[in-house]
């Protein structure tokens, strides 16, 4: 058998190049997509770091304040200065002669995003009972 010859299936020459042309395309905005989600996927990361440095420095400065609150009854003053992983920790805690007392305490996260908090506790200590008047978070 042999197979017949149908002139409708030859290209004409202005038809050249539409499939090409269309892969081009359709590759360009397949990249640029990819592109956009690389670059979205970046500002959540970068976004989700800062945010772990932020609450790994609160965490920290909560911990120096409870440091340096250990013995607080009996002791009247005590300072603190803590390296640890995650950051440093530098913490002191005073009592006044009128029975006040008052605990400072900041925390600087390390890693990519530095974050510096702070922490200020003050209260009284009457007959060795330990009241919190006010606590106060500095950024």
């Amino acid at each position: 058998m042999t197979e017949s010859f149908n002139p409708a299936f030859i290209r004409k020459p202005r038809e050249r190049g539409y499939a090409l042309i269309t892969a081009l395309i359709l590759a360009l905005l397949y990249f640029a997509l990819m592109e956009l989600v690389w670059i979205e996927s970046t500002d959540a990361l970068r976004g989700a770091n800062r945010f772990r440095s932020t609450v790994l420095a609160e965490i920290l400065a909560q911990n120096g304040a409870e440091l340096v609150a250990e013995e607080m009854v009996a002791r009247s003053s005590r300072d603190a200065l803590t390296e640890l992983p995650g950051g440093g920790v530098v913490a002191s805690y005073r009592r006044m002669p009128d029975f006040s007392f008052e605990i400072r305490s900041t925390a600087l996260s390390s890693g990519p995003f530095r974050v510096r908090r702070s922490l200020v506790v003050a209260g009284t200590i009457i007959d060795g009972n330990v009241s919190i008047v006010r606590t106060s978070h500095d950024r």
